[in-house]
């Protein structure tokens, strides 16, 4: 545990870690930072309850992005039964969960929180699937408006489409235009329980 602290890996291979009674809190970036464009499989120990937490402005590294609570540039797949809190409170990042290659959810207890101008709960820049688990995204906050672009709240973002076949997702996205899916391509819901609160 760490109110000051997080975890930043660097991999040539996909990895697996297991979270079990983690709380990091990374004032200015990404309390989990994945920089490995490999799978990273994240298992949720039984019993446990883990957070991640930044702060309310980041400072870059170089290069590398950085661009939520828990950012990862490869594919995070989340598995177990455990739970994970993960809160954004306010970082220009705007994302609770941010994955550049996908998000699988596979099992766990999810429990997302962004409260900025045009929040994401779980950002994707591929696909986002969701077969087992169950996940709560709660987003808030104004849209965000540019010369030339606009965006709005969304609880989960996806690029890629959006598939759920198993599970529970709970959405919940406040401010003018909020969304609880808002997906580029294919929205297909074979099975599970989905519930958008209606705002």
């Amino acid at each position: 545990s760490s109110d000051n602290g997080s975890f930043k890996i660097y991999s040539d291979y996909k990895m697996k870690i297991t979270l079990d009674g983690v709380a990091l809190h990374h004032p200015s970036g990404a309390a989990l930072n994945n920089q490995c464009g490999k799978s990273l499989y994240l298992v949720l120990a039984p019993g446990s309850e883990n957070t991640l937490s930044d702060g309310d402005h980041y400072i870059m590294s170089g290069n590398e992005d950085m661009k939520g609570a828990f950012f990862s540039e490869g594919q995070i797949i989340f598995s177990g039964s455990g739970i994970l809190n993960v809160i954004n409170a306010g970082s220009t990042a705007g994302h609770g969960i941010k994955a550049n290659d996908g998000v699988k959810i596979m099992g766990g207890v999810l429990n997302v929180e962004v409260t900025v101008a045009a929040a994401k709960g779980i950002n994707s820049e591929y696909d986002v699937i969701v077969r087992g688990g169950r996940t709560t995204v709660i987003t808030s906050g104004n849209p965000r408006v540019k010369s030339d672009d606009s965006s709005s709240c969304a609880a989960v973002k996806c690029d890629g489409s959006f598939i759920m076949t198993a599970g529970i997702l709970n959405l919940k996205s406040t401010g003018e235009g909020g969304k609880g899916i808002n997906s580029d391509k294919d929205i297909s819901i074979v099975s599970g329980e989905l519930n958008v609160v209606p705002l």
